[in-house]
């Protein structure tokens, strides 16, 4: 690497482009979307915008958190809960922890919200992680509580 102001801008590539990824590989017309919360939603999000504008698709966005709904909102795309749709076709969400195995934890330990109520709703999963959220003991030790 050449400099360490390059840095940030990777991983912000690497972002955007694993949210476009996961929108246009598993976004499809007519389904229900849970859209997830952190720093690269806003990228798929953005995303599924362009498809809804560009492509004529027609999707429903579940959001998880209040972030969510704001940017639901900002790309002006429908909404809607899990209360009117308990089951979603896919989500996209990124994963707090992963191991080797890709076992993955959402939350952290954290109360549960909307985006962990979720899951059990979900046909399909998009779940991303940087490469530095890679981490091995912090759910081993939650599991022998």
């Amino acid at each position: 690497m050449s400099s360490a102001k390059s840095f940030p801008n990777g991983i912000e590539n690497a972002k955007r482009g694993a949210a476009f990824a996961a929108v246009n590989i598993f976004v499809e017309d007519g389904q229900t979307i849970g859209v997830g919360s952190g720093s690269t939603i806003e990228y798929a999000v953005q995303r599924l915008a362009e498809r809804v504008s560009d492509e004529k698709i027609k999707v429903t966005c579940v959001p998880t958190s209040y972030q969510a709904r704001d940017l639901v909102l900002k790309y002006k795309l429908p909404l809607s809960d899990l209360n009117r749709h308990l089951y979603l076709d896919v989500a996209i969400d990124g994963a707090d922890e992963v191991d080797e195995g890709f076992t993955l934890i959402k939350g952290g330990g954290g109360m549960f919200n909307p985006g962990e109520n979720s899951c059990s709703c979900r046909k399909e999963v998009c779940c991303h992680s940087r490469s530095q959220e890679k981490v091995e003991h912090s759910w081993r030790q939650m599991e022998k509580r």
